[in-house]
């Protein structure tokens, strides 16, 4: 559009004339019409809230009550997961000072409850070099676990693939892949005094302490891999002797293992 003082070209969003400053009738009567339609708006918009005002109290106070029953519900749950946990670990008197965590591990080191341990370590914090022999405890455990749970995964896989029913579970490749796991879990327990030699003093890593424990590990690990795996003597010491389990030399002895394992199980 043109401006009517001084004929130049103007914008119909600009209020006044860039080059005379005369005022833009054209924007001032949109912005009359705007502004009387948005007070049309505003009012409509108010009288609705005042009408509905009963029901919006009501919704919000439902709302905050499901909200506040589901958080009760959820901290009900976390105390007595929390209870469930600890009630067997807790059981003896709560203890403060060093000699009384001692006393209470120091029992469950020799009942052989392992599982506890780590638990109670880390519920009081108890880090220091006071409580090695129970990190050291603790820390066979978890290997441990971490071997039988590989063992749990490949097994699983070897009766699916074998029984045929599944086809998902008849790629060999996945249960090649489980043997491996399986492989670098026993490196791992057998070289668990360079791997875990922070939680001893002890030249071989190994406190005198944990020592028949982790023999009883090393023990299950060796007869499995003997029995289940179909490894010898000679072939389980090569394995303990690798040094990095990611490696590809490593990954390609235990597929020689495995194809060596096939073979024995397919001619049986």
């Amino acid at each position: 559009m043109k401006c009517k003082n001084c004929g130049a070209s103007v914008s119909s969003r600009l209020p006044a004339c860039e080059y005379c400053g005369t005022a833009n009738e054209v924007y001032i009567k949109r912005k009359q019409e705007m502004e009387f339609l948005l007070n049309i708006f505003n009012k409509e918009k108010r009288r609705a809230l005042i009408e509905a005002a009963p029901d919006i109290v009501v919704r919000l106070l439902n709302k905050f009550i499901i909200i506040a029953v589901i958080a009760l519900i959820a901290a009900l749950s976390v105390n007595f997961t929390v209870f469930i946990l600890t009630e067997r670990t807790f059981s003896d008197k709560p203890v403060g000072n060093e000699r009384e965590h001692v006393l209470i591990l120091e029992k469950m080191h020799e009942e052989k409850r392992f599982d506890e341990i780590g638990g109670y370590l880390y519920q009081n914090s108890l880090y220091s070099d006071g409580y090695l022999v129970y990190r050291q405890a603790q820390a066979i455990y978890e290997d441990i676990s971490f071997f039988w749970s590989d063992v749990g995964y490949y097994e699983n896989t070897i009766n699916k693939t074998e029984s045929g029913k599944d086809p998902q579970y008849s790629d060999k490749e996945d249960a090649r892949k489980k043997y491996t796991g399986i492989m670098s879990s026993a490196n791992e327990i057998f070289n668990f005094f360079k791997e875990d030699g922070i939680y001893s003093f002890e030249k071989d890593g190994i406190l005198p302490e944990n020592k028949d424990f982790y023999l009883e590990c090393v023990m299950e690990v060796t007869a499995y891999l003997k029995y289940r795996c179909g490894l010898n003597d000679e072939e389980i010491k090569i394995l303990s002797e690798f040094d990095n389990t990611y490696s590809d030399e490593f990954t390609k002895y235990c597929n020689e293992l495995y194809d060596k394992y096939s073979s024995q199980r397919e001619s049986n």
